[in-house]
């Protein structure tokens, strides 16, 4: 067996890793808070600079990192595998919120039901519970695919659990999407949980929830455990979900239940972006941001959590902002 390389920031600070594992993941595993949002190299949250050892980068070309940083020596923790010892800057040695889930390596099983032509409802069974808070997400390592894959759990956080419940979209010319979306109990691993945007069950706030396609799985499972918590006795919660065409809406379902659950603080909006007759649907169209600023009122004393594509969740932004919502008010994770 290969032994791991240590990992260090100073002399009283480190972890160990794998040569197989991603920096980022060991030292997530190892409780430390080093920075990152999509985990999956699309973002560049995760870039840094190796002050001494080496590694190997996974994915040379991903988006998250320019040209000209790479020229610089500078790497993404997501995708930097190590093939010696190794010291970072000592600037990252952060401790991880002990009150946060430990994020762990699991193994388990997946089967997909059919919700669209194009997007499924993935259903993974553990082999042994995990803790994780409404809003985060999971790392998928595809059978015979290199890299992470990041999807959101759409089930309820805040209790020990087996099972996770995920909202899949086919993605044109992927190679994991065809694989999950026509899964018979295949093998899994995950890392599991990570991401930023769990809910907040302190703020006195009516919530926004704002989704795009399959976006709505984190959305999902923060009005699940706000319904849960007993929040919704107090608290407003209106649901704004875009899509492209009425045959894409999907989970409807899931979201039924919620709104009866819920005794009226629950409302749903779907809105449709692409031009068409339609002649059936009554609905909202346009992009969602542009119906939330027509249909949702002040924004500025909301609680806000949004999932989807990066151009939605900039266009949001941009909306909340110019809506005089606090950054601080304001939770999401951005990963395509």
């Amino acid at each position: 067996m290969t032994m791991p390389h240590r990992i260090h920031f100073d002399a009283a600070n480190g972890f160990d890793a794998a040569t197989d594992e991603p920096l980022l993941i060991s030292g997530l595993r190892a409780g430390y808070a080093l920075p990152y949002e999509c985990a999956t190299g699309t973002c560049g949250s995760c870039r840094t600079q190796i002050i001494e050892g080496a590694v190997v980068v996974r994915w040379p070309d991903a988006p998250g990192l320019p040209e000209t940083k790479r020229q610089e020596g500078h790497v993404l923790l997501c995708q930097a595998l190590p093939q010696s010892d190794c010291r970072l800057p000592d600037a990252l040695c952060k401790s991880r919120d002990a009150s946060l889930p430990p994020v762990r390596i699991v193994k388990g099983r997946a089967s997909a039901e059919t919700e669209t032509s194009d997007i499924a409802r993935v259903m993974v069974q553990l082999d042994e519970p995990i803790t994780f808070l409404a809003g985060q997400y999971a790392l998928f390592e595809v059978p015979g695919v290199t890299g992470y894959r990041a999807y959101s759990m759409a089930n309820t956080g805040n209790t020990l659990t087996s099972t996770l419940e995920f909202y899949i979209r086919r993605v044109p010319g992927g190679v994991s999407s065809p694989i999950l979306l026509g899964a018979r109990d295949i093998p899994l691993r995950l890392v599991v949980p990570v991401g930023h945007a769990f809910i907040d069950a302190t703020a006195q706030r009516d919530i926004l929830c704002v989704a795009g396609g399959t976006g709505l799985a984190p959305i999902l499972s923060i009005a699940r455990d706000a319904l849960s918590r007993g929040l919704l006795r107090k608290q407003r919660l209106d649901i704004f979900i875009g899509v492209r065409t009425p045959a894409d809406i999907f989970a409807t379902a899931s979201l039924q239940e919620l709104i009866e659950a819920a005794g009226g603080a629950v409302r749903v909006t779907w809105a449709i972006s692409e031009a068409g007759e339609f002649a059936d649907w009554k609905g909202e169209r346009g992009y969602v941001h542009e119906v939330v600023a027509r249909s949702a009122g002040d924004l500025s004393a909301r609680q806000v959590y949004m999932g989807g594509p990066p151009a939605m969740i900039d266009a949001m932004v941009r909306l909340l902002l110019k809506s005089r919502v606090k950054r601080s008010q304001i939770r999401f994770d951005k990963f395509a």
